[in-house]
């Protein structure tokens, strides 16, 4: 099994037709390949990572649409 190397830091929240409620944060540890899997998954559902390094994911459910935005922190910047 590879040693997880990164944070993976994802917010959970809904869009409210004026912006986003953000109402949750998980962190877990994570590694390149898994990052890597998520990133090409969502490139085919046309989605790619923002210049500020969030991927932002939105699922229409009709009577709301949920939001979700991952980012990835290398974790010997978070040891330091």
């Amino acid at each position: 099994m590879t040693t997880p190397n990164l944070m993976q830091v994802l917010e959970e929240g809904f869009d409210n037709g004026s912006g986003i409620d953000w109402v949750t944060t998980h962190h877990r540890p994570d590694t390149h390949a898994n990052r890597r899997r998520i990133i090409d998954r969502e490139h085919g559902n046309g989605e790619t990572p923002q210049a500020d390094g969030w991927l932002y994911l939105r699922r229409d459910h009709g009577d709301f649409v949920h939001v979700q935005r991952i980012k990835w922190i290398d974790r010997k910047w978070l040891a330091s």
